[in-house]
């Protein structure tokens, strides 16, 4: 005879529950992605039929999948992690595809005979009005193992905000994507408290910043009435 729990998987019994007409039933369907032993289990959503996947670089086991190497953040020990310019690179690519888009779609509903629409940036709400997915258009590269890759198209769900993508779940776009991953160049980190133009401690809050200047206001002013005092003397 079995013992009880045996038959629900997690050796723990049932307890009450609803009758078989209303009790709740989960089914949830797992996408798995492999290289030799490290595996990914990847956010999906569907669209039409498509599947898409979410690729954040701040997914550790996306990184050790790419990398081979487990993502480290520890300041005592050298970073390792997926925080490379290639984001960045692909955020703008998609947001230039998204414009590209709008404009087609504004200038396809335009008559003949009327003006031609004034032109703006993709919004993210766009997406209810054109598409929300598309296609992005990806630059060839050379691996860093000497692979050539050829520009692809890869589909994407519509974002101008999100700083993660979701592409469609095809081995050719996610072979790309790893690829690149790898041997894009690191990110650089910006100190925090400095300013762009001199590389000077600048003030950290709004508060901070109208006290630096109404500082340097009234030196001004004690400078400019100590000026004046030495000429009429």
């Amino acid at each position: 005879m079995a013992a009880a729990g045996d038959g629900d998987g997690n050796g723990e019994e049932d307890g009450d529950r609803d009758d078989w007409g209303s009790c709740a039933i989960s089914i949830v369907t797992v996408h798995k992605i492999s290289i030799d032993k490290r595996r990914w289990f990847p956010e999906v959503q569907e669209h039409h039929g498509r599947t898409f996947v979410t690729v954040s670089k701040s997914d550790a086991a996306l990184c050790l999948l790419v990398t081979g190497k487990a993502q480290n953040r520890h300041s005592a020990r050298a970073s390792h992690d997926l925080n490379v310019v290639w984001w960045a690179e692909m955020r703008q690519r998609r947001h230039d595809a998204c414009t590209a888009l709008l404009r087609a779609h504004m200038l396809a509903a335009v008559k003949e005979g009327e003006p031609v629409p004034r032109f703006r940036q993709a919004r993210e709400d766009d997406k209810f009005l054109v598409a929300k997915d598309l296609e992005v258009s990806l630059p060839p590269f050379t691996a860093s193992d000497g692979t050539q890759f050829a520009s692809i198209r890869c589909r994407m769900m519509w974002s101008v905000k999100s700083k993660d993508l979701h592409i469609e779940l095809t081995e050719t776009n996610l072979r790309y994507i790893f690829a690149a991953l790898e041997c894009s160049e690191r990110e650089e980190k910006k100190e925090k408290g400095t300013s762009k133009d001199d590389g000077q401690d600048a003030p950290r809050s709004p508060r901070k910043r109208r006290r630096l200047k109404r500082r340097k206001s009234q030196e001004a002013n004690g400078a400019e009435a100590e000026a004046s005092n030495d000429d009429t003397r």
